[in-house]
């Protein structure tokens, strides 16, 4: 009996255990180029950069903004949850050549043409969401 108990709870501790996979292959469906289309963010009412996001099979992405390339770098997705907190959420993470430069990374939800990556997610509460269109 004690022993199908200790064997028990050993399977329940287990079950709660959860990891960040990673992808080591983005998925094609992100490949392309993508336009902003809605910013949330605490920004000046109405302002909308004019922000291109180039994403290319090889890893690599450019991000422009009015037509003059702000960052380039590489990227990656993933599985897993921000701030240790909810279910697990694919992840992309852009991570500029140059240091300081402008990525937008976080968690991601892609339907059809529709690419919104909410930098903040449930660790920032006003952190910008991104809404992209594929061009």
């Amino acid at each position: 009996m004690n022993r199908t108990l200790a064997t028990f709870i050993l399977l329940l501790s287990l079950g709660g255990c959860t990891h960040q996979q990673a992808d080591p292959t983005p998925g094609d469906e992100l490949v392309g180029t993508w336009h902003l289309t809605n910013l949330q963010c605490y920004c000046p009412a109405g302002w909308l950069p004019d922000e291109q996001l180039l994403l290319e099979a090889n890893q690599r992405y450019q991000l422009y903004r009015g037509g003059r390339l702000k960052s380039a770098g590489r990227y990656a997705t993933s599985q897993g949850n921000l701030c240790g907190q909810g279910a697990s959420q694919s992840l992309l993470r852009l991570v500029p050549d140059s240091v300081g430069a402008y990525a937008p990374s976080g968690a991601y939800t892609l339907q059809a043409n529709k690419l919104v990556i909410d930098q903040g997610s449930a660790c920032i509460a006003d952190a910008p969401v991104a809404t992209y269109k594929r061009q």
